[in-house]
């Protein structure tokens, strides 16, 4: 009786474990319910232009809020510098008995903040910020040209490797078929597969390394690194400034920041020496200490118009380095060019091989490459050159 009962309950669990159907054969409706949402890899890929590009790496940039947060909090201190200085003046004014005694122990401490050293140095620490902040969104902006620029040219490099790649396969082609007819040798034959596998494993690379590039400019932009991103600004030849050199160096003379910071800072200094020689006589080492730091800081002010020049100077002369270049390339490209076409016609006449094609491929395209390569250098020295004048490179 228990064998019979559990026959039964088997029957029943096998029953309950195939599909059901109708009775006259025909599947049953079955609704099924979708989603419309998508991934992020799913997405079309986001179309960016260079100044887009530019504009989300300063939006996304943890530099750019951390001083604009500074910025507040140094024009909040310079408030409560303005109330100290005016608290501290009616403190000084009073009988010596009646001032307090942490201020008699550090006088020259509560002189200077009465002649207004607290709230200068306050302002001279907004207007550093100011300009840092200033020249910080100007280095994103050629850090974000610069990873946009290496993404176009890892693009050019596997454009050209992969027409590369298909001459050669070409070519193998051409050389499978000579050899059969008994045009070729074996050898002349491995030397085309050769040349195959070794455009295949440039290209590859090339591929790669175009993957890599993309990472590079979504991290400084500030994207996902799996977003894709469809760059359509193109690498354009701009032309040399008009302006001499020497207009240049007068132009950033009068633009550029770390004057107006030098500047306050020596300025700033003036105000703490003159709390120290006034409190300290002159044969006091604290007297002798202050006066070298006040020409020091004077020497720093001066220096900056001489460091300024050097950087304008020297970013002038790599833009005309770079300009040289390019028309130098150019001619190589032209003559690489007609290497090409001349091997061509040899190779007619019987008079060169596909391995001399091949070469000649080869050796055009990496001048094209290092063309490209070339143009990029030029467009972020220029871009250099300029920031050069008005702007000049953050010092946090």
């Amino acid at each position: 009786m228990k064998k019979r009962i559990l026959i039964l309950m088997m029957i029943v669990v096998l029953v309950a474990a195939f599909p059901i159907y109708a009775n006259d054969l025909q599947p049953v409706d079955v609704t099924v319910v979708t989603t419309t949402e998508t991934t992020e890899s799913e997405e079309s890929a986001l179309t960016m232009t260079l100044a887009e590009a530019q504009a989300l790496a300063i939006e996304n940039s943890y530099a750019i809020s951390n001083l604009n947060r500074r910025l507040e909090d140094t024009k909040d201190l310079i408030s409560n510098q303005k109330d100290l200085q005016s608290t501290m003046s009616d403190l000084l004014k009073l009988p010596l008995q009646f001032i307090p005694s942490d201020i008699t122990n550090d006088y020259v401490n509560a002189f200077m903040i009465e002649k207004g050293y607290g709230v200068k140095g306050a302002q001279v620490q907004l207007t550093i910020l100011e300009n840092t902040l200033n020249q910080t969104i100007e280095a994103l902006k050629i850090g974000a040209a610069s990873a946009y620029y290496n993404v176009l040219l890892a693009q050019k490099t596997v454009e050209l490797n992969n027409a590369l790649y298909e001459n050669a396969q070409g070519h193998l082609k051409t050389a499978n078929i000579r050899f059969e007819n008994g045009v070729i040798t074996k050898l002349e034959l491995l030397k085309a597969e050769m040349a195959v596998n070794s455009a295949k494993t440039i290209l590859f690379n090339a591929e790669d390394d175009l993957k890599i590039k993309q990472l590079e400019f979504n991290n400084t932009i500030g994207l996902d690194l799996d977003r894709e991103v469809q760059l359509v600004s193109a690498v354009e030849w701009v032309e040399m400034p008009s302006a001499s050199l020497e207009e240049s160096i007068t132009a950033s003379l009068e633009t550029r920041p770390e004057i107006e910071n030098k500047k306050a800072e020596f300025e700033l200094k003036g105000i703490e020496v003159s709390a120290i020689t006034s409190y300290y006589t002159p044969n006091l080492r604290q007297h002798k200490f202050a006066l070298e730091e006040l020409e020091e800081a004077e020497y720093n002010y001066k220096q900056t118009f001489r460091d300024i020049e050097l950087d304008v100077r020297s970013k002038y002369f790599d833009l005309v380095k770079s300009e040289r270049a390019i028309i130098n390339i150019n001619e190589t490209i032209e003559l690489s060019r007609e290497a090409l076409r001349v091997t061509n016609l040899l190779y007619e006449y019987d008079l060169a091989t596909l391995q001399d094609i091949s070469d000649a491929e080869v050796a055009l395209t990496q001048t094209e490459i290092g063309k490209y390569q070339m143009l990029i250098g030029y467009n972020i020295t220029r871009m250099l050159f300029d920031n050069s004048i008005g702007f000049g490179m953050p010092t946090y």
